[in-house]
């Protein structure tokens, strides 16, 4: 079956409003895989207010539809209507090069930046932000057949390999390109969560390491934060004050994945283990301010 592709309009002639003080994006095409969720969705956002063309895919056209919609139809925003999943990356990633003319300037990866299920389970797992290896409720994951396991361990690492296997080539034609992975702090306790975060962050050590001498740039942004961090720096446990919080933590670290494609020499493996070191990053790759564009709590964040 070909991919459903939905373009807005043309690309690029209305767009959502574009900072001066932005790094210029705007003749830029970012792939954000993993974008319909609350992570990428503000990696979108970013990118967007950057000027870039943003293409992102999911198998929910209403998730699509939504974010259409959340973002006001912006022209720069191409919705794949298809999965990354191997049985039909080749065919999707065909596609919208055909639509782009082959053209490709960044991929950005996200997976496992998500936030423990007694935040707001029912709230967040709509936005696509809870681990669907891990439904609230469920088992560490030993109670699996051994089937069970091996499928709901392999699905994020079957995808991360098969895009970042057909969406390589296409970066490496041209020699400003860059590959970022955004990765989630393990969970040891959650079985499959922990076998499967491990996995994909082996993929990324991997193309870093690859690509060391590379024209492309390769970077794995890993951040290594559980909504405990979060909530410390809450004067309130309302769960609706925990899940703006995490919309304006997910807005910040969009801000910085848009600075530092933007850098193009920030290649390697950065880590973010705290609130600092999130306000580090901001201040060495500086961006418009994604807040304004998705939900946010009255406060800031401390530094």
């Amino acid at each position: 079956m070909r991919a459903v592709v939905r373009l807005a309009r043309s690309l690029g002639s209305r767009s959502i409003s574009k900072s001066t003080h932005d790094a210029d994006l705007g003749r830029q095409i970012v792939w954000v895989v993993g974008g319909v969720g609350t992570m990428g969705r503000a990696a979108c956002l970013a990118y967007l207010k950057a000027g870039a063309t943003v293409i992102v895919n999911s198998r929910s056209k209403g998730q699509l539809d939504t974010l259409q919609q959340d973002f006001n139809n912006p022209d720069n925003l191409l919705c794949v209507n298809n999965s990354l999943r191997p049985q039909s990356t080749a065919e999707v990633v065909s596609d919208v090069m055909r639509m782009t003319n082959g053209r490709l300037d960044h991929v950005v990866a996200h997976s496992g930046v998500r936030f423990s299920s007694h935040m707001g389970s029912r709230h967040l797992a709509d936005m696509g932000s809870l681990d669907p290896a891990n439904p609230p409720g469920g088992s560490s994951g030993w109670d699996l057949e051994p089937h069970e396991f091996c499928q709901m361990a392999s699905v994020a690492p079957a995808l991360h390999f098969a895009a970042s296997q057909q969406l390589i080539p296409y970066l490496l034609k041209n020699k400003n390109a860059s590959y970022t992975f955004v990765t989630g702090a393990m969970n040891p306790s959650m079985l499959s969560s922990h076998v499967s975060s491990s996995a994909v962050r082996g993929i990324a050590s991997n193309l870093v390491t690859t690509h060391m001498d590379s024209p492309l740039c390769v970077r794995e942004l890993c951040v290594n934060l559980s909504a405990g961090d979060l909530k410390d720096c809450l004067t309130d446990s309302n769960e609706t004050e925990d899940i703006l919080r995490i919309f304006r933590f997910c807005g910040m670290l969009g801000e910085v994945l848009a600075g530092m494609t933007a850098n193009r020499r920030s290649g390697g493996r950065i880590e973010l283990n705290s609130l600092v070191d999130l306000q580090r990053l901001r201040n060495l790759y500086p961006h418009n301010e994604v807040i304004n564009g998705l939900p946010s709590s009255p406060y800031q964040l401390p530094v």
